[in-house]
């Protein structure tokens, strides 16, 4: 086990928290044979629950996701789930399905790197398949396609959508419903069940914990697990993740539910026969944690192992290595180190080992991942060890007739130079491997290995500063909650390790990560814990505590100084590059900067006036990159994350527009279109290249244009509409042909107006003249419909800020996180970031 994977372990529990919020509206307590039993063998992770309509009520109170969350995408995925549910419950047949039986939500990891997920009810009894089909009929007429096949004499339902290419199986069998987007899985859920002999079927180890449970179910099946992980993470990381499988066998966890915190408590199992690395606490008696007290602020994770006395559990360290084929090579290199120096170190060094060791990975800014990893070995006989060490160091200064280089002579502190190499995973098993000792410092019983001293020497001064772990926010309460001794302990700290895995992960996954980083960092701290076993079943528990508070006060996060104040509100994007959020704000000198999350500024550039449009985030190439679109008074631009421009642009109008120009997607191919709403009686459209359209080169219109065009659709044709200057509406074709859809009444003269699809077949007008407001449908298919209101005095409320501010402001949820947020400069030109409360 090499340092790829244990820094990615991290990802392992990111992976759970995605799953979470389903922890929070499930229960069980069905004792009937279960669906879990009918899953495919290639499961990574399941979620057994039972009642899923039940649960789905309860998020009737968007609270949690409120509070957590406060995600867009989350959010219309919630209401997605909700929809779909009451379609269900309004067939009182398949309703039933759902009101007492259990479900399994699965993941499924195949040998090819791909992915996929089953679903698994069960029903209270056979289900008609014909209701299946009345129900796709019914709720969705003519847009799905449904086949039947016959597989081992059971019959299998194959849906595909026209209107998306979605196609998904649907299969029965005892009892047991069946769905999922990939049939195979399907198939082999139904293989399974075959195999399935209900009347002798015993209970495994793990059942306890389904029958101790009052909440749901969570499954974990290790050597799935690594493929699945594997499958999201860079290909040459493929290697270190096949170990994983070898961690233990399966697990099983009862989750209970706070409005704060997600427990689950349970127990993982190791295999009958092959010695795999939890056997490792085999023996070993639960031991109180003396290090967490001790450990800086500023971690990404920890992973703590605890064992009674060193020489006792060393036994099992060799029967691991063993079973690995590590121990002889192993063994080589302790020896050839020992020849090397020519004095006897291997079997001395281990006299002095306590009961601790843990492996740190630190968050410093400056410093590159592989120098941020530290080993921290709890020793007893402190001045011996040391003496040791020392006498390591003093062998090395004989061999190379050299004095020993003092180290870090800039610095009050100073760490010792060892020469140890990643002998460490003799000791403490493959999960050390890699990391060398070349360095250490000695802190209140431990003794701190690392490869780097400027990670020590980061480690030493947050220690004479008191900056530890436990003064964190909210640290000691979730600490409260985790089993006081144990024997293998793994913290993760999400104010850090989110963005520490993005190192790793596979770029679907740095976006997924990025986009919703507020969300991982609101589960704050997770920590799971193992303890000893006589019999291969190893007592378990992992705590996750979320964060929601907000802050006591409004912080400022950070301050820059710009040249002038700002001329248009800032906008928050994303970051191709970073893969992170960044602000892009416009100075009164059409200055246009880019700063990153952090406040730093990225590059600036002058434009040639003030933007007029919202700054929009296209993807030209179709490659998922995405460009950023706006317009000045003169010209288009499209540029890039570093501020250059794209070929071909910018583009210049040729009359110039006093609006901000529409971006339009006809085709739904992302093979934008720019139109420029022109002044003199003047129209100009442009390709994603910035070549005038045929036909807008540019094209004259009467009378003038006086808002932006809007793009609709009418009777399948695509049209652009905008209010002129004599108060009616004119259309064009994207052919830049007059096409009159909007009739004109020479009794109406309106002075603005607003436009918008309100389907496929109807426009919906909202548009006032000097006395009413006029809100029309237009329909290719039904006559016009029009209503009449007075017009209400528009009432004027000055902004109210939670802090003073000068000029533009962008206020709220800026990085889609479960925060709000405020950007703004302030009179003497200097752009803040502040966290409000």
């Amino acid at each position: 086990m090499n340092k790829q994977l244990v820094s990615l372990i991290s990802i392992t529990f990111s992976i759970v928290l995605a799953i979470g919020a389903w922890l929070y509206f499930t229960k069980i307590d069905d004792k009937r044979i279960n669906p879990i039993l009918a899953l495919p063998d290639n499961m990574a992770l399941a979620i057994e629950t039972d009642n899923s309509h039940q649960r789905l009520k309860q998020l009737s109170n968007p609270e949690f996701m409120d509070r957590l969350f406060m995600n867009e995408t989350l959010r219309l995925n919630y209401q997605n789930l909700l929809y779909i549910d009451s379609l269900l419950q309004e067939n009182a047949e398949i309703s039933n399905w759902f009101n007492n039986g259990k479900a399994v939500y699965s993941i499924h990891a195949f040998e090819n790197g791909s992915s996929g997920i089953l679903l698994s009810i069960q029903t209270l009894e056979d289900i008609d398949p014909d209701l299946l089909q009345e129900f796709f009929q019914k709720h969705f007429p003519a847009r799905f396609k449904m086949s039947k096949r016959k597989f081992v004499n059971e019959e299998l339902y194959d849906f595909t959508d026209f209107k998306s290419d979605y196609s998904f199986t649907i299969g029965f069998r005892n009892k047991l419903m069946f769905f999922s987007p990939n049939g195979n899985l399907v198939e082999s859920a139904i293989v399974k069940i075959g195999q399935l002999n209900t009347s002798q079927l015993t209970e495994d180890k793990l059942s306890f914990v389904r029958k101790n449970g009052n909440g749901i179910l969570f499954h974990l099946n290790y050597k799935n697990l690594g493929k699945l992980i594997k499958s999201q993470t860079q290909d040459q990381l493929a290697l270190p993740f096949d170990i994983i499988g070898n961690f233990a066998e399966r697990a099983a966890y009862e989750v209970e539910i706070e409005d704060e915190e997600i427990m689950l408590k349970g127990a993982a199992i190791t295999h009958e026969t092959n010695f795999q690395f939890l056997d490792l606490l085999n023996a070993q008696a639960p031991i109180k944690n003396t290090l967490t007290e001790h450990l800086p602020s500023g971690l990404n994770y920890a992973m703590i192992l605890g064992f009674n006395g060193y020489r006792n559990w060393h036994k099992n360290v060799q029967e691991y290595l063993m079973s690995k084929g590590l121990y002889q090579n192993y063994k080589n290199y302790a020896d050839s180190i020992e020849k090397n120096f020519q004095i006897k170190f291997v079997e001395k060094f281990p006299a002095y080992f306590n009961k601790h060791v843990a492996l740190l990975s630190a968050n410093e800014p400056g410093l590159w991942k592989d120098s941020c990893y530290v080993i921290a070995v709890e020793i007893n006989e402190s001045e011996k060890a040391l003496a040791l060490l020392k006498q390591m160091e003093e062998a090395w200064k004989l061999k190379n007739n050299s004095d020993t280089i003092k180290v870090n002579n800039d610095s009050i502190y100073l760490a010792s130079q060892c020469h140890l190499g990643d002998i460490l995973k003799y000791y403490f098993t493959d999960l050390f491997e890699g990391f060398s000792a070349d360095y250490y410092i000695y802190h209140l019983g431990y003794i701190y290995f690392a490869n780097n001293p400027k990670i020590l020497q980061r480690f030493q001064e947050k220690w004479n500063l008191k900056r530890l772990l436990m003064e964190e926010p909210n640290y000691k309460a979730f600490e409260n909650k985790l089993v006081s001794a144990s024997n293998l302990e793994l913290s993760i700290y999400n104010d850090h390790a989110p963005k520490y895995a993005l190192n790793f992960v596979t770029e679907n996954w740095i976006n997924l990560i990025n986009r919703n980083m507020g969300t991982f960092k609101r589960a704050q701290y997770t920590s799971i814990q193992f303890a000893g076993s006589n019999d291969k079943v190893f007592a378990t528990q992992c705590y996750i505590r979320f964060n929601t508070n907000k802050p006591e006060k409004n912080e400022q996060v950070w301050e820059i100084q710009i040249d002038t104040g700002l001329a248009i509100a800032p906008f928050v994007v994303q970051h191709h590059g970073l893969l992170a959020p960044v602000v892009l704000i416009q100075d009164l000198k059409n200055q246009l900067y880019m700063i990153d999350r952090e406040g730093k500024q990225l590059w600036k550039i002058t434009l040639d006036g003030p933007i007029l449009s919202d700054i929009k985030e296209l993807d030209i190439f179709k490659n998922g990159r995405k460009y950023y679109a706006f317009n000045t008074s003169k010209q288009i631009f499209l540029i890039d994350e570093n501020g250059k421009n794209l070929a071909g642009w910018p583009a210049w109008i040729p009359t110039g527009t006093k609006y901000p120009v529409a971006i339009i997607d006809p085709n739904h191919d992302k093979n934008y279109q720019f139109i420029a709403t022109g002044q003199y009686y003047k129209v100009s459209a442009f390709s994603a290249q910035g070549r005038l359209l045929p036909g807008w080169n540019p094209k004259e219109v009467f009378p003038n244009l006086v808002q932006t065009l809007t793009y609709l659709t009418y009777n399948g044709q695509g049209l652009l509409t905008a209010l002129n200057e004599q108060g009616y509406f004119s259309c064009f074709t994207l052919q830049a042909k007059s096409f009159n859809v909007i009739p004109k009444d020479s009794m109406v003269i309106f002075r603005q107006a607003s436009l918008a699809q309100k389907d496929t077949g109807t426009i919906e007008i909202l548009a006032q003249d000097s006395l009413q407001t006029y809100q029309i449908e237009i329909s290719s298919t039904k006559p016009i419909k029009q209503s009449i209101y007075p017009i209400k005095p528009i009432k004027t409320e000055e902004k109210v800020y939670p802090i003073p501010v000068f000029g533009p402001v962008l206020k709220g949820n800026i990085f889609n996180e479960a925060d709000e947020w405020m950007i703004f400069a302030d009179e003497t030109n200097k752009l803040k970031l502040y966290h409000l409360r």
